[in-house]
């Protein structure tokens, strides 16, 4: 669990437990596009980061998850931040699949604590409940990357796909490694980070 952070959410059906402050931004609904359902989840450029809008050529490539990986992750929470340009404030979308047609959603912002750096931040948003993760930011040659890592705890394994602007990489990890670990290693890799997305019960 992330303590060491301000957070506060606009309309919240399961009250997210962080110590209240005033928002300071207005919440855009995420954009809606036809391709939402079969490509989930969708590009740091519509979910990761509002202030990330620009389209430039060395976009990641498009995500295309396994259909097990998606059938995994439609069943799970998600929590996504993304962050202000290159301040420390971020905001928050959090989605529970809901019993009927719609899910719940909470949305929010908040601020890292002094001190704390975005790597911190995403390396504590991992945890032991995590069942997959997905981080957005830049390599040390400047690169645009994408990185999904789902566990399948049927098959103990982990996959790991990695988009650039060419194209995505999947490749299959033990289940036994501590995804925890698997996050900080792909944050040690990055230059800056965009946002995460944080996939749960």
């Amino acid at each position: 669990m992330v303590s060491n952070i301000s957070f506060s959410s606009i309309f919240n059906p399961e009250r997210i437990h962080r110590s209240a402050f005033d928002p300071e931004y207005d919440i855009e609904c995420l954009k809606n596009d036809a391709e939402r359902s079969k490509d989930f989840p969708v590009f740091p450029d519509e979910s990761i980061g509002r202030s990330q809008v620009r389209i430039s050529t060395n976009s990641p490539h498009k995500l295309e998850l396994t259909k097990e990986d998606k059938d995994i992750l439609s069943k799970l929470s998600s929590s996504v931040y993304g962050f202000h340009g290159n301040s420390d404030d971020f905001w928050v979308h959090y989605t529970k699949p809901g019993k009927g047609r719609f899910p719940n959603v909470a949305m929010g912002d908040g601020r890292l604590t002094d001190g704390m750096t975005r790597h911190d931040f995403v390396n504590e948003l991992v945890n032991k409940e995590t069942q997959a993760f997905q981080i957005a930011g830049n390599d040390m040659l400047g690169g645009r990357k994408l990185i999904t890592v789902v566990k399948n705890n049927d098959s103990n394994t982990m996959t790991m796909y990695t988009c650039d602007s060419k194209q995505c990489y999947p490749m299959v990890i033990d289940g036994n490694i501590d995804i925890q670990k698997v996050a900080c290693a792909i944050t040690d890799q990055l230059t800056t980070i965009q946002g995460a997305t944080i996939w749960q019960e």
